[in-house]
Parts: structure tokens; C-alpha cells; sequence
């Protein structure tokens, strides 16, 4: 495994959290999960290790996803046109 330097667990039916030993991988370069139910720990070490490869696709345990700018702007205009701007604005900042 020490060579492996491909890892895709893209569209599986595994879930939770990614094991933390995989840090000691130190020659993978390419790392994909998305389309499953996995998750990369989110802490400073795997963040770390996570920017130090080639190309991630995946999230963070407990992130939630971000919203395309497409998506965020159909909101915006949803929620001025719902009439409650000003609660929703004041939950996500806005």
C-alpha cells in the first residue's frame, strides 16, 4: 500500500468517517469519494495531509456542502420573493 498513490472510493456504498491512518500514505497524490457517503476527518492533521495531494474530491465530516452560486442566488431570489428577507438574511449572514 506504501505505492499506492490512486485512491477511488467514488460511488461505493461505504460510509463514515475515512481512517486517520491513512496519512501514513505518503505517495498518494489522487484521492476521490464523491458520490458516497464517506467522509474526510476534520481535523488539522487530515486537512493538512488533504492539501498536500494533487487533487481531493470529497467533504469533510459535519461540513455542509456549499451551495453552487446558481444555487445561492435561486435562494436569494426565493426568499425575497417569500417575503421573509430579513429572517433568513439574518440566519446566514446576509
Amino acid at each position: 500500500m506504501r505505492s499506492l498513490w490512486t485512491l477511488r472510493l467514488e460511488e461505493t456504498a461505504l460510509s463514515g468517517a475515512l481512517p486517520q491512518d491513512l496519512t501514513n500514505l505518503r505517495n498518494l497524490r489522487h484521492l476521490s469519494m464523491h458520490d458516497s457517503s464517506l467522509c474526510a476527518p476534520d481535523n488539522e492533521e487530515f486537512r493538512i495531509w488533504v492539501e498536500s495531494l494533487s487533487f481531493f474530491s470529497g467533504r469533510y465530516c459535519g461540513a455542509v456542502p456549499a451551495l453552487s452560486p446558481v444555487a445561492l442566488l435561486l435562494l436569494r431570489v426565493l426568499v425575497v420573493l417569500a417575503g421573509t428577507r430579513r429572517l433568513v438574511a439574518q440566519s446566514f449572514g446576509w
